[in-house]
């Protein structure tokens, strides 16, 4: 039927036929027989001449008989200049390609790796080296930015220019000899009483101190400034207290009708801030959520770990099986869906399509002779179906979800608008697929059969063996056991069955995605890719490819 076609088609994005490839490969090849041209040129015209010579003078007539007749002189002479005719133009065809071997085509612009791909030489005939692209330069992002450092307090007015702002520029010293010097910055030569809290020493020296004498008098007059910078550091009450107001209000709060200047002309004698306003609690961070994010960040490293591979190559994995059940299960279920409800109302069945009625309708609209005809594949459709009671939101649930390229629209515990306790989540809905896809690809074993008991076409070879929902009695006791196990409802919890034992990836958002990257990853690595006796691998449904 189309559906199982359509979800076994493995179409990756192969690139298609190079048209510069093939005619470099052709040209390539005309230019190997132009290399062996001239010497069947030669061959050639040896054996036309032979047979122009024995044409002229029969000679190869006469061996046989001594008196040939005319009709068989006539006879060797015609096919003979025939031969003659055929090596000649051969010949001269040979020649001419060995001379030009590409004399009517334009020369083909290949790159140097092309070239030796190929294994071609540059100044091969027919072609010609293209030019080098070179790539864009970007400046190294850890290289300092060119020119000097501002900085305010620490050059002199000699150095500032007539237009240059308050701000002078310094230029930055990284020699080794500047690490000599007991002060990195001099100070402008402004009186000290008009700088009495500047919290540099102003009589720092200009060069490096050489003697003790000159360092006792250094450390002395330091101490002297320290001792004075401390008397000076402790303001009055009052004015400390106005300050501390202003400070935290801000002149906005402080006169009624100013606002805060940012402009660049204004000339503050000190920056002024205020206290930040809390954020709205919608754009407060969740405790929850955060905790949720620790807590699957744990998680994936404890699966990584006993996968034996790297956290960010779990990543990979999960993105690629999400890849896999949206191109594979979604996307075809979807147009399916679509082509059922295109096609019923040309047969007859108006009033009743996939979305908008129960599935036992659709199970009787699907015995229809007229329907049995056309869509042959309505029956095969319908267990994705059973999944859901309300067929409205789980056909419009499955649409936006197979609308990304890889389940952006996803909820683990929850679905899509109007969902409720009710209906499955977004996890149940897409082991459901998965599950009933893989009872249509896998085959059912005589132990298998035996196992479930005699039900006819209600044994599936998935379902109930390999993967069992919430309520499903597991047999433990059996050691063949792998199996994707639901323990939890609300929220979705599902573990991984190996024998007796239960392998939990941990709860959460990707709770049902990791818990089918470990079942996956049990099957190729314990059981070489087989799932009973359909291959998972390349040979198989290649779902495999998700852990490459």
């Amino acid at each position: 039927d189309s559906l199982l076609q359509e979800m076994s088609e493995v179409s990756p994005l192969r690139p298609g036929p190079s048209p510069i490839l093939e005619e470099a490969l052709h040209r390539r090849t005309l230019l190997a027989r132009a290399q062996t041209g001239g010497r069947r040129a030669v061959i050639n015209l040896a054996i036309a001449f032979l047979c122009l010579f024995d044409a002229n003078h029969m000679v190869l007539l006469k061996l046989i008989s001594s008196h040939p007749a005319y009709f068989s002189t006539m006879v060797v002479y015609l096919l003979e200049m025939a031969v003659f005719s055929v090596l000649l133009t051969t010949s001269l065809t040979s020649i001419w390609s060995y001379i030009f071997p590409l004399h009517s085509t334009s020369p083909l612009a290949l790159t140097a790796e092309q070239f030796r791909l190929l294994r071609l030489h540059p100044s091969s005939p027919g072609f010609t080296k293209s030019p080098e692209v070179k790539s864009p330069t970007y400046p190294n992002p850890f290289t300092p930015l060119p020119g000097p450092l501002v900085s305010p307090l620490s050059s002199p007015p000699t150095q500032q220019s007539p237009s240059s702002p308050t701000g002078s520029v310094t230029p930055v010293n990284m020699s080794r000899h500047s690490w000599n010097s007991t002060s990195p910055v001099s100070m402008p030569s402004t009186p000290a009483s008009t700088n009495l809290r500047s919290p540099h020493f102003p009589m720092a020296p200009s060069s490096p101190l050489t003697d003790t004498s000159q360092l006792a008098s250094y450390l002395s007059s330091y101490s002297q400034w320290e001792a004075s910078q401390s008397q000076l550091a402790e303001p009055d009450t009052a004015s400390q207290a106005s300050q501390s107001t202003l400070f935290w209000q801000g002149a906005g709060l402080a006169h009624s009708t100013s606002k805060l200047d940012f402009s660049p002309a204004s000339n503050s004698p000190k920056s002024v801030y205020q206290l930040s306003s809390p954020l709205p609690p919608s754009l407060t961070q969740d405790k929850d959520s955060t905790k949720d994010t620790t807590k699957d960040q744990t998680n994936s490293k404890v699966l990584s770990h006993r996968l034996g591979i790297d956290p960010m190559e779990l990543v990979s994995w999960n993105e690629n099986l999400r890849v896999w059940l949206t191109q594979t299960l979604l996307r075809p279920l979807v147009s399916e869906v679509d082509r059922v409800n295109s096609t019923l109302p040309r047969v007859g069945v108006a009033d009743c399509s996939v979305g908008s009625v129960p599935v036992d309708r659709l199970r009787k609209v699907a015995a229809l002779p007229q329907v049995v005809s056309s869509l042959p594949s309505l029956p095969t459709l319908l267990p994705y179906l059973e999944v859901c009671t309300d067929q409205t939101y789980m056909v419009k649930r499955l649409r936006d979800l197979a609308k990304t390229g890889a389940m952006s629209k996803f909820k683990w515990s929850s679905g899509g608008e109007g969902w409720t306790d009710r209906l499955p989540t977004d996890s149940e809905l897409i082991l459901h697929c998965l599950a009933t896809y893989m009872d249509s690809r896998l085959q059912t074993s005589s132990a298998t059969r035996i196992a479930m008991g005699e039900g006819g076409d209600s044994i599936t070879p998935f379902t109930g063996v390999h993967f069992y929902k919430h309520g499903m009695k597991v047999k433990q006791e059996d050691k063949d056991t792998l199996a994707l196990v639901q323990v939890g409802r609300s929220p979705t919890h599902y573990v991984v069955q190996i024998g007796g034992q239960q392998l939990d990836v941990g709860g959460g958002r990707n709770n049902m995605v990791h818990s089918l990257l470990l079942f996956l990853h049990t099957v190729k690595g314990e059981r070489g890719g087989m799932l009973g006796r359909v291959n998972l691998g390349l040979s198989g449904l290649n779902i495999l490819w998700v852990l490459d």
